[in-house]
């Protein structure tokens, strides 16, 4: 996925989730570790959000552990 379509999700996902449900995004498929520095570059641009709540943003990754 390309940042720019990444970037669009995060927007429509903090614009249109109510602010007292929470938000769970997951990185999975194939394996996601294959692509770290762009889900760092994601997760930043989540945290960097001033709509981001910890206690309200789950971030999750499953690997199938293929790189350790």
């Amino acid at each position: 996925m390309p940042f720019e379509v990444a970037q669009n999700i995060i927007l429509f996902m903090f614009e249109n989730t109510p602010a007292d449900e929470k938000i769970e995004i997951g990185f999975f498929g194939g394996e996601p570790l294959l692509e770290f520095e762009l889900i760092s570059k994601i997760t930043d641009s989540i945290k960097r959000d001033p709509r981001y709540d910890p206690n309200r943003v789950i971030i999750s990754l499953v690997t199938n552990g293929t790189l350790f």
